[in-house]
C-alpha cells in the first residue's frame, strides 16, 4: 500500500511539473514557425533558398554551444544529424548567423519562462510570497573594437569591451524570470524598472517580494514598487539615509518622504551591523537575517551562467552574436532547471523509503553534459515518440549522478580572482 501511494505520489507530482519533453516539443514547433524567421530576418532575401542550413537548424546549432572550434562543432552537429561530416564552413556559418537577429533566441526564454507561470504548473512560495532577487552583472566581452563601441569599456581607461547583464531570478523554484543585457555602466536600478514591467503577468495571484542587495535603494524605485503592489527587502549602506542611520533599535520605523518604511538591523558573525529597509510590517524582526540571505541563490546562479555555461566564452565577435549567445545562455539555464526537477522527481521516487543521511539532488555538471549530448536529436527527432524515448535518455543520466546536500559547507573565495575568462576569446583545445 505504502509504495502505490508513494507512485500516486510521484506522479501527481509529475503532472504539476514543467516536463522536458514538453518544452522541446515547444521548442521544434516555434522555431518551424514561418513567423519566427519573418520576424528574425534582417533582410526580406534571407532564407528564402534553400540551403545546407535551415533557419531552424542554426537556432538550434547555437543553443548547442561549443567549447571547440566552430568548424569542429559545426562538423560534429551534421554528423549527429545526418552523419555527414564537413558539409558547412565556418564562414558560411558566420554569415548565416549575420542575417538574423537575437530575437528567436530572446522568444525562445520568454516562452518557457510563460510555460512555468502559466498556472498549469506548482510553484514554490514562501509564507505565500513568490521570493525574486534582483542583481547585475559585467560580463567581458571579446577585445574587438566594434564591441568596445557597441557596448562601452570598463578598466582602466575603460578600454575592455564589457556589457551589463541584469538577472530577475525567482530563487525558490530556481528560474530566471527576466533578463536584460546592455552597455557597460548601465543603471542597475534601470534593469530592475524593466524587470518590475515583465513581473505583470507573472503569478498574478501571488503576492511578490523582491529582494535587493544595497546598491538599489532609492525613494524613486521604491514608490514605483509600492504602486505596482510590489513588496521588497533592500540591505542599504551607512550614509544613504540620516533617519535609518541615526536609529540605533533593531526593529523601527521611519517616515521615508510620504512613505513609511520598516528598518531592521542585526549583527552578522563578522560583528558588522547589518541595515534592511522593508514594507514588510507583520513580519517577526527574528525572520529578517533568513529572508535576506535567501538571495544567494542568485549569486550562485550566476555562477552557473558565467562559469557553467560560459557565457562569455562568446561564438563570435560581433554585437549580434553577443546578443544571440546571452539569450541562448538565458534559456539553456531555464531548460536545464526543468531537466534538473523532473529528473529529481524521478530520482526521489527510486531512493523513497531509503534512510539516507543527506538529501541528494541531481549533479548540475551532469545535467548540462546530458543535454548538450542529446539535445539536437531529441530536437531533431522525427515523431514525439522519439523524442520523448531521447528525452528519457537524458533523465536517466542525471538522475544517475546525484550528489549528496551537505549543509552548512562554504568554500573560500580565492583573493584575487581573474574576472576575464575569456578575455581573447580562444576556444579550449578538443
Amino acid at each position: 500500500m505504502d509504495t502505490l501511494i508513494q507512485g500516486i505520489s510521484y506522479w501527481i507530482e509529475v503532472l504539476r511539473m514543467l516536463t522536458l519533453s514538453g518544452v522541446l516539443s515547444r521548442l521544434a514547433m516555434i522555431l518551424s514557425l514561418s513567423s519566427t524567421l519573418d520576424a528574425a530576418r534582417l533582410k526580406p532575401s534571407y532564407f528564402t533558398r534553400v540551403r545546407k542550413m535551415a533557419f531552424k537548424n542554426i537556432v538550434f546549432f547555437v543553443l548547442r554551444g561549443f567549447n571547440t572550434s566552430t568548424q569542429t562543432a559545426l562538423n560534429r552537429f551534421f554528423e549527429q544529424i545526418s552523419g555527414q561530416v564537413e558539409v558547412m564552413t565556418q564562414q558560411a556559418m558566420s554569415k548565416a548567423r549575420s542575417h538574423f537577429d537575437h530575437s528567436p533566441l530572446e522568444l525562445l526564454f520568454r516562452d518557457i519562462v510563460e510555460q512555468r507561470y502559466c498556472g498549469e504548473h506548482e510553484i514554490n512560495l514562501w509564507h505565500g510570497y513568490q521570493i525574486l532577487a534582483v542583481d547585475g552583472s559585467d560580463i567581458a566581452l571579446p577585445k574587438m573594437p566594434g564591441l568596445l563601441e557597441a557596448f562601452g569599456g570598463i578598466g582602466r581607461n575603460a578600454d575592455s569591451p564589457a556589457a551589463k547583464i541584469s538577472l530577475l531570478y525567482d530563487m525558490l523554484n530556481d528560474f530566471i524570470v527576466d533578463a536584460a543585457i546592455d552597455r557597460a555602466g548601465a543603471s542597475e536600478r534601470d534593469f530592475a524598472l524593466g524587470h518590475m514591467e515583465k513581473l505583470r503577468n507573472i503569478c498574478p495571484n501571488a503576492e511578490k517580494l523582491l529582494i535587493f542587495d544595497r546598491g538599489y535603494p532609492s525613494a524613486a524605485l521604491i514608490q514605483k514598487l509600492q504602486a505596482q503592489g510590489l513588496h521588497f527587502l533592500m540591505r542599504v549602506k551607512s550614509k544613504w539615509n540620516c533617519d535609518v542611520d541615526e536609529t540605533t533599535a533593531a526593529d523601527s520605523l521611519i517616515k521615508l518622504g510620504e512613505t513609511t518604511i520598516r528598518v531592521v538591523k542585526f549583527q552578522l558573525s563578522s560583528g558588522e551591523t547589518e541595515t534592511l529597509i522593508t514594507d514588510l510590517f507583520e513580519l517577526a524582526v527574528e525572520e529578517f537575517p533568513a529572508l535576506y540571505f535567501k538571495r544567494w541563490p542568485i549569486e550562485t546562479k550566476y555562477d552557473v551562467v558565467k562559469n557553467k555555461f560560459a557565457l562569455e566564452n562568446f561564438t563570435g565577435y560581433s554585437e549580434n552574436v553577443i546578443l544571440q549567445d546571452f539569450w541562448a545562455v538565458m534559456y539553456l539555464a531555464n531548460l536545464a532547471t526543468v531537466a534538473k526537477d523532473e529528473a529529481n522527481a524521478e530520482a526521489q521516487k527510486e531512493r523513497a523509503g531509503k534512510n539516507n543521511k543527506y538529501t541528494y539532488v541531481p549533479n548540475l555538471n551532469q545535467v548540462i553534459a546530458s543535454l548538450k549530448d542529446h539535445l539536437v536529436k531529441a530536437c531533431f527527432a522525427d515523431s514525439e515518440e522519439e523524442r520523448i524515448r531521447r528525452v528519457e535518455i537524458i533523465l536517466t543520466e542525471i538522475k544517475k549522478t546525484v550528489v549528496p546536500i551537505r549543509p552548512n559547507r562554504s568554500v573560500k573565495r580565492p583573493s584575487n580572482p581573474r574576472k576575464a575568462k575569456y578575455h581573447h576569446n580562444r576556444k579550449i583545445s578538443s
